[in-house]
């Protein structure tokens, strides 16, 4: 799961914008996820309203920072109606967490002249092939887990945070993802994973956003991944 060598960079990031919405508070940073001078992710911080004591954390690996929000950044009453019954970030603000989400990797590693939609499935497919062009000892799930833990950096400088009580939750694709970072990374205590592959036969992996199709090869071989 770690990065190949010379995926190499300096650590850093920088809050970009607070925002007051009605019941919760918000935070936009840009954080550096690769080497190259164009790879940075956005992150936001989910609280609440007020904080007097330091608060319980959650991790969350979703497609995009908005759909955990159920609403746009920028403007609290363009709902999503799409993504807002799953909004985790906020729903766990309400009730005293503080939650923090990265789009994930197909949102960024790609450089586009005209960039698609954030909905847009077909860059799921273009980052696993770009990735498997630039790092082929890698892949693009084990690149995601890659910038979720590295989301996590974030919380560790964070004195509003409890740093003995992060966990992490996600469904589907960021329940896989949250599971795997989670086992990987000892900050975490607890995971909240739902409905997500435990092994090549209940998973996607022949579909080209996971592997860019490099499993067909050794599937016959019976390797697995858990």
């Amino acid at each position: 799961m770690d990065p190949p060598e010379g995926y190499a960079f300096q650590k850093e990031y920088r809050l970009v914008r607070k925002y007051s919405y009605a019941h919760y508070n918000a935070e936009l940073y840009l954080q550096r996820n690769g080497p190259e001078e164009w790879q940075w992710q956005r992150v936001v911080k989910v609280f609440p309203k007020k904080i007097d004591k330091p608060l319980a954390a959650v991790g969350i690996p979703y497609y995009h920072i908005e759909g955990m929000l159920g609403h746009e950044l920028d403007d609290e009453s363009k709902v999503l109606d799409k993504y807002v019954e799953v909004a985790q970030a906020a729903h766990l603000a309400r009730r005293g967490y503080m939650a923090i989400v990265c789009d994930l990797s197909h949102q960024n590693y790609v450089r586009y002249d005209n960039p698609p939609s954030r909905d847009y499935w077909r860059r799921f497919q273009d980052m696993a092939y770009r990735l498997a062009e630039d790092w082929p000892m890698w892949n693009s799930h084990s690149h995601r887990v890659f910038v979720t833990r590295l989301m996590l950096d974030l919380l560790e400088d964070d004195p509003r945070v409890d740093k003995s009580r992060i966990g992490m939750t996600g469904h589907s694709l960021g329940g896989q993802t949250c599971y795997h970072a989670g086992c990987l990374d000892s900050r975490v205590k607890a995971i909240m994973a739902s409905d997500f592959a435990f092994n090549f036969d209940q998973s996607c992996w022949d579909v080209l956003h996971y592997l860019a199709g490099r499993l067909r090869a050794i599937r016959a071989d019976g390797l697995e991944n858990y």
